[in-house]
């Protein structure tokens, strides 16, 4: 299936970056995913492919600026201008390489790492696919978080600041190109993905986000996961792998 149409997955993953390069490529879209590693990227494009959808890798990491403007000045030569763009890198809690804090023990040191990758690549993201839509008087642009950047959890203190960020820029663009024919949303998933639970699995998501484009209205929707006791467990289990990561680190320096 080759799309007219392209769609930019920043922060592609095996889970809900798959899941939604699937619903996209499904409707028509070639896809154009951009993530850290090229083994993964690889092998998402080796499943769309099997799908019939066109897709393209593009390793590069969110914080590395010249890297991520090289990646969509390469998917721009290979397909043409972004249609859609979806920001949505999610750095894995469990693998400890991103702090968690809460809200009390919030520091510069530890906030930094959220700020690269929530708003310094977003915002580098964004400059990549703006003018030329401005240009052409169409397109979706939608930033991905969690539900800290609409109702504030205390347990993610420096994660919910840089979401909530996020939120306030995708909201003010929104407005900014209110008649242009541009569409910038926040699009926010409240609660945990894949847990287990009800409406918690990528595959169930992924069409919220197609709702949203299609819809093409609107400065925010978020997209509710319920509280279950598979929510609570996963988190737990989150939590300690977490602390896990991060003490074999200190015992490794």
């Amino acid at each position: 299936m080759t799309g007219e149409k392209t769609l930019v997955l920043v922060g592609a993953g095996p889970r809900m970056g798959l899941s939604i390069a699937t619903v996209f490529g499904a409707k028509g879209f070639r896809v154009a995913l951009i993530s850290r590693s090229r083994r993964k990227l690889d092998g998402m494009v080796a499943r769309l492919r099997e799908l019939d959808i066109e897709a393209g890798a593009f390793p590069a990491d969110v914080t590395d600026a010249p890297a991520l403007t090289a990646a969509f000045t390469e998917i721009k030569e290979r397909y043409g201008r972004a249609d859609v763009m979806i920001y949505n890198p999610a750095p894995d809690f469990r693998e400890g390489l991103v702090p968690v804090v809460g809200a009390l023990d919030v520091t510069v040191e530890n906030t930094a790492p959220w700020l690269d990758i929530r708003i310094n690549g977003m915002i580098t993201a964004v400059r990549q696919v703006l003018p030329d839509m401005r240009e052409a008087g169409s397109g979706t642009i939608l930033i991905v978080a969690g539900g800290s950047a609409i109702d504030p959890a205390p347990g993610l203190g420096n994660a919910g600041l840089a979401s909530g960020a996020q939120r306030h820029w995708a909201v003010n663009l929104h407005k900014a190109l209110d008649g242009s024919g541009v569409h910038v949303a926040f699009t926010g998933i409240s609660g945990i993905i894949g847990t287990g639970g009800p409406r918690s699995a990528p595959e169930e998501i992924a069409p919220f986000f197609w709702d949203v484009y299609a819809g093409g209205t609107g400065a925010e929707h978020v997209y509710h996961i319920p509280a279950s006791p598979e929510t609570a467990a996963f988190l737990a289990a989150m939590r300690a792998e977490a602390d896990r990561a991060a003490a074999a680190r200190g015992t490794a320096a």
